[in-house]
């Protein structure tokens, strides 16, 4: 496994936003989101404070996702998304969704 890629670690007084990506041993892409604080709450009310997730697509649809994002073949997929994304951590997973492709996912919030 590669080290992850760090596309948004924003902290405030009241929140906290990270966002990575690494590939996995079988050559996913695995997104991991973990956001705290008020802007949470906003967002999903009630209460709830904390919001994770984990969006993994499988390794034979990665090729597709970084052709989508411009990349090169043979290319570090790594490389590719730091490239196209680092200003925008949202393409990324906008462009999975664009392509229709239908990634493992799961959630918790608190």
């Amino acid at each position: 496994m590669h080290e992850p890629l760090v596309l948004r670690d924003q902290k405030s007084p009241t929140d906290h936003r990270h966002l990575s990506v690494t590939i996995q041993p079988d050559g996913a892409l695995r997104i991991v989101g973990h956001d705290l604080g008020d802007g949470v709450e906003r967002a999903l009310g009630n209460g709830m404070r904390e919001y994770e997730w984990i969006t993994e697509v499988a390794a034979a649809d990665v090729q597709s996702v970084l052709d989508a994002l411009g990349g090169e073949r043979g290319a570090n997929p790594l490389d590719v998304i730091a490239t196209s994304c680092m200003h925008n951590p949202s393409r990324l997973e906008n462009t999975i969704r664009a392509l229709g492709i239908k990634p493992k996912f799961w959630s918790r919030m608190a």
